[in-house]
């Protein structure tokens, strides 16, 4: 990520650089676990856990505030409070706090909830006595390693964001790189599998020896690897339109074809607005193209000659060459040819040309 800089990471790792005088870090996890394990669903794109409920950053940010209002009134002091939101080192500040341990899948574990929590900070110039950090590690676990998609983690409790899933459809402002297209799967909005299959994340929340068997046949699927659906179970559409509970994911037919005014409505307090309009449609596009049945055709061919953005343009004649592959749908060589011989932008004509047979 590019803006990490080294002049960033000085800074993040000094507390005084946004509290003159601090002296104290308080930290705190806020547990997002819902219980629900949603599995991938034909033209459905799934949503990470966290965005599932109202944006953390609010929820947690009024209690830190609140937090800190009692602090001045009780003992005084200057405070500073962040929710992922000021440049400090929230995982590394968590770990040295005794909230978790730094696992392989780059999360901070806690022993109780699993790495399901938030984070947040208050920088104080109150003088606290530090607690201890937990002595443990993942050990020779590899799970989440093996089970990510991309690659993108290392077995040195390390991870390149250039091939995070989340990273991938939430931060990254430009095309996906084509090779990671087929492994985002139906995930349309961040990505929840390396924390899915860790085991001190699923183990305080696995109540049933019919939990415990259904998580390990996740595992077991997601480590073998290959395409979500390969084979769509049926062609008709989900039609649920806009979303009302993300816990269920989203129309990606709908979400492909969003309005600015509709993306406004429906995302209102969700964290999901961190991506933009055109990017949740790039998105959408990608997943169409892994999890659609034969009704995706349509919707992409629209988006293709129709999309004001020259990158959802190009994701969905990547999408339609993607079902053709997957023989789900014929290849719309007339349609694509059209929109070729329309098409000014030279990135999207590219796209068109990698399709087209020949």
């Amino acid at each position: 990520m590019r803006w990490i800089t080294q002049q960033h990471a000085a800074r993040s790792a000094d507390p005084s650089s946004v509290l003159p005088d601090a002296k104290s870090v308080i930290c705190v996890g806020m547990r997002y676990w819902d219980g629900l394990r949603p599995t991938d669903t034909a033209n459905t794109g799934r949503i990470a856990r966290y965005s599932w409920g109202r944006d953390y950053h609010a929820v947690l940010g009024k209690r830190l505030e609140e937090f800190t209002r009692k602090l001045v009134e009780e003992v005084g002091g200057s405070h500073k409070w962040y929710v992922d939101t000021g440049p400090l080192m929230d995982k590394a500040l968590a770990s040295r706090a005794g909230l978790g341990w730094y696992g392989k899948n780059t999360n901070i574990l806690s022993t109780e909830f699993g790495s399901w929590i938030l984070l947040g900070e208050i920088v104080t110039t109150l003088e606290i006595e530090a607690d201890r950090p937990l002595q443990r590690d993942c050990g020779g676990c590899r799970l989440c390693v093996v089970a990510c998609p991309t690659g993108a983690l290392g077995p040195d409790y390390s991870i390149d964001s250039r091939k995070c899933i989340s990273y991938l459809t939430i931060e990254h402002r430009e095309p996906i790189p084509v090779e990671y297209r087929p492994l985002i799967g139906s995930w349309v909005f961040g990505c929840d599998i390396c924390q899915d299959v860790c085991p001190p994340s699923m183990e305080p929340h696995l109540k049933s020896s019919r939990d415990r068997h259904a998580w390990a046949a996740e595992v077991k699927s997601y480590v073998k690897g290959g395409d979500p659906i390969s084979t769509p179970s049926s062609d008709a559409h989900v039609g649920s339109g806009a979303p009302t509970d993300l816990r269920s994911g989203v129309d990606l037919v709908w979400l492909l074809r969003m309005t600015h005014e509709e993306y406004l409505k429906t995302f209102r307090d969700s964290s999901i607005r961190r991506a933009k309009p055109w990017m949740l449609r790039r998105n959408a596009a990608v997943c169409l193209g892994n999890v659609g049945t034969r009704m995706a055709d349509e919707p992409l061919i629209q988006a293709l000659e129709e999309d004001e953005e020259p990158v959802v343009r190009g994701h969905a004649a990547w999408s339609l060459g993607r079902l053709a592959n997957r023989k789900v749908t014929p290849l719309p060589v007339a349609a694509l040819v059209s929109a070729l011989s329309k098409e000014r932008d030279p990135l999207v004509r590219e796209e068109i040309r990698a399709v087209l047979p020949g």
